[in-house]
């Protein structure tokens, strides 16, 4: 690949690298910062030496990577606040206690059933001045829910806590997605214990103050609800209040891109300013106002929308784009992608970790990359068809790059995604225009009706087009089982694929061939890994009990008839059978007694019944059963006390307690998580 032989390249590779590297070694300050010194002199050693000596180049280049490696590995260091002395999480008393914060509202997240929630910077803890994000979980019944704009300043009361775990296995880990934004705590507050004391009007507060105005304007024009959702969305960034429903179509359609402010977005308002701007003369001084504009229309459309990775992103690469253009340079597309991509992990490698951000790069990349080759297998005359041969091909290319990503990320393909482009790509151009026409009217309190009618009609039929597409589930391939090893094989096969087909010579085929060979390898081995495997697992549940036996890629459920009959929709076992290519075989009851492994495991419902000639090594305690436990321990001795979530909390904290006393250990699934034997 070309773009790989540019030093650019090679450096934001190795740069990459270094964070991911870091993120998982956890470097400190001084021992990154360190290796940054000693690698860059030795590279300007390696530099002198390579101007005198041409045999040096080699030498030159390796020390270049490893200084990259240093270099991003030092940025994620210098970034992470965590490290920070002064960071709150080092004043967080003992369990319970309460503390008293004041803290500044910066990002307002989707609401849930019985919760407001938010991200705020912490100013102060218990008095002392302090800095750190924290998640605040604002009960809904509160008498100021709703009226926390960004930029609140609030004095809060409340016992900090800790990120809940992965209460069941391959579940989604949101401790650690909020860890890497750099939310390190949560707090769970009521009405009476936040009190509003003032505004810190910064930039944040503005763009805010704006989007709320916007959709208030809109509102009052009689918008209906779920088009201003959606347009909120496309628009402003702001996917809050988009029905579940609504949502679920666009996942379906494979269109969900479409509801994320992304370069599609930046990329149509950049095309619409410079139509806009088509009429000013081709002068010197002309294009200095064309870039001057086309720079601010998308830095503003950025700031409005929430400067959020995606469109972070995407505005820094056009304003490459535009600069580019502007200079009359040949802007190389990959340089300027690449630039972008540095720039932005520079001032905020952490964005490397977020989903969005990966799926946008990687989708522009092969776009980039394939788009070229794709096209040039099928060359009609007909404008008309060319332009739907460039939609489709643009969308395939698309989705190739982001399809083992999306795949490990969300289980599922959705199979008429190249109809759904087909379809709302040259549409979404037109209510892009319509749409930032009437939210600039509308940010200054002028809501024409005829542009606020026709945008809200273009989105209702873009809404029903999307869930007409979604309503073809049999198109849609779910619970697709990939891993880590198995995406990065299958990458390699996609590239050593293609440049076999771009360019058809003997060592590219080698190439392509040793590839297949490699991921059916990954395949085989993960699939005898799995078949190698057993385990008991006793999962987290509300309200009812489910035990779990897997050998190799078999998965026998234990449980009541009623969970029994929906188990291939229950959301705590799904994850767990698609992380580990198992299927669920014969159904179960709960049985009284299990012996796994060697292990006797009794079971002990609500009946409260125990043989006395029994002698376990693992009790476990399901729905709320009224027994002595003191005495069966005494009597029986068993190696451990399981109770799953099926049990009400007073009898569990009472159940803990005992075996405290008697130094037995003691494992509350509705506390800790599942409970594993292997």
């Amino acid at each position: 690949m070309k773009a790989l032989q540019f030093p650019l390249s090679r450096i934001t590779l190795f740069f990459v690298v270094g964070i991911i590297i870091n993120a998982n070694v956890n470097f400190s300050f001084l021992t990154t910062i360190c290796l940054t010194i000693v690698c860059l002199i030795i590279a300007v050693m390696g530099w002198i030496t390579a101007k005198q000596h041409l045999r040096s180049n080699l030498f030159f280049g390796v020390i270049i990577a490893i200084l990259s490696v240093c270099c991003g590995a030092f940025t994620l260091t210098a970034h992470n606040d965590y490290l920070h002395q002064d960071h709150y999480k080092y004043l967080v008393g003992p369990k319970n206690q309460m503390h008293l914060l004041r803290v500044t509202v910066t990002e307002k997240l989707k609401t849930t059933a019985t919760k407001q929630r938010y991200i705020a910077n912490v100013n102060s803890f218990d008095g002392k001045s302090c800095i750190g994000k924290i998640l605040l979980n604002i009960d809904r019944k509160t008498p100021i829910m709703g009226k926390l704009p960004i930029g609140s300043v609030i004095m809060v009361t409340g016992r900090i806590t800790p990120h809940a775990p992965t209460y069941n296995p391959a579940q989604f880990d949101y401790g650690k997605y909020l860890d890497n934004k750099r939310v390190a705590a949560q707090l769970e507050l009521n009405g009476a214990s936040v009190h509003i004391i003032g505004t810190n009007k910064n930039m944040y507060y503005y763009a805010a103050a704006i989007r709320e105005r916007i959709i208030s304007n809109l509102q009052k024009s009689h918008f209906g609800e779920k088009e201003l959702a959606v347009i909120a969305a496309l628009i402003l960034g702001q996917q809050q209040e988009i029905a579940p429903e609504i949502i679920k179509d666009y996942q379906y359609a494979g269109a969900v891109h479409v509801l994320s402010v992304s370069g599609l977005h930046v990329g149509y308002l950049m095309l619409f300013v410079n139509f806009v701007l088509s009429r000013l003369p081709k002068t010197k001084k002309a294009n200095l106002i064309r870039v001057t504009t086309v720079l601010i229309a998308l830095w503003t459309f950025t700031f409005i929308a929430g400067l959020s990775p995606s469109v972070i992103r995407s505005a820094t690469m056009f304003s490459f784009v535009a600069v580019g253009m502007y200079l009359k340079r040949e802007t190389y597309i990959f340089h300027t992608l690449l630039a972008s991509m540095l720039s932005i992990l520079i001032v905020s490698p952490h964005f490397l970790f977020d989903v969005g951000f990966q799926l946008s790069y990687t989708s522009l990349f092969y776009i980039l990359w394939l788009e070229p080759y794709l096209s040039g297998l099928w060359k009609p005359k007909s404008r008309a068809i060319k332009y739907v041969r460039d939609i489709m091909t643009v969308s395939v290319a698309a989705q190739i790059g982001a399809l083992p990503l999306s795949i490990y990320y969300f289980h599922q393909f959705p199979g008429l995604f190249f109809i759904t482009n087909l379809i709302i790509l040259p549409g979404l151009g037109v209510i892009m225009a319509f749409g930032v026409t009437t939210m600039l009217l509308a940010a200054v309190g002028f809501v024409p009706h005829f542009p606020s009618k026709t945008l809200e009609w273009m989105v209702w039929a873009l809404n029903k087009t999307i869930g007409w597409i979604a309503s073809f589930e049999t198109f849609i391939i779910k619970d697709i089982p990939l891993n880590l090893l198995m995406m990065a094989g299958l990458y390699l096969f996609i590239v050593c694929l293609f440049l076999y087909l771009m360019t058809r010579v003997y060592n590219r085929a080698i190439l392509m061939l040793t590839s297949l060979v490699t991921l059916q390898c990954i395949f085989i081995g993960t699939h005898w890994r799995m078949q190698s495997e057993q385990e008991l697992t006793v999962f987290r549940c509300r309200k009812s009990s489910l035990i779990c036996i897997r050998k190799g890629e078999t998965i026998i459920p234990f449980s009541n008839d009623s969970t029994l009959k929906r188990i291939d929709e229950i959301r705590e076992l799904n994850p767990y059978r698609i992380s580990k290519f198992s299927i669920v075989a014969e159904r179960q009851s709960i049985p009284n007694f299990l012996f796994y492994n060697g292990r006797k495991i009794y079971i002990m419902d609500s009946s409260g019944i125990y043989p006395s000639n029994l002698k376990p090594e693992v009790l476990l305690l399901t729905s709320s059963p009224k027994v002595n436990l003191e005495r069966i321990l005494s009597i029986h001795k068993p190696q451990i006390i399981v109770a799953d979530a099926s049990n009400y909390k007073s009898y569990v904290k009472l159940w803990g307690q005992t075996c405290y006393k008697q130094k037995i250990p003691f494992h509350a699934v509705a506390e800790k998580g599942y409970f594993q034997i292997r």
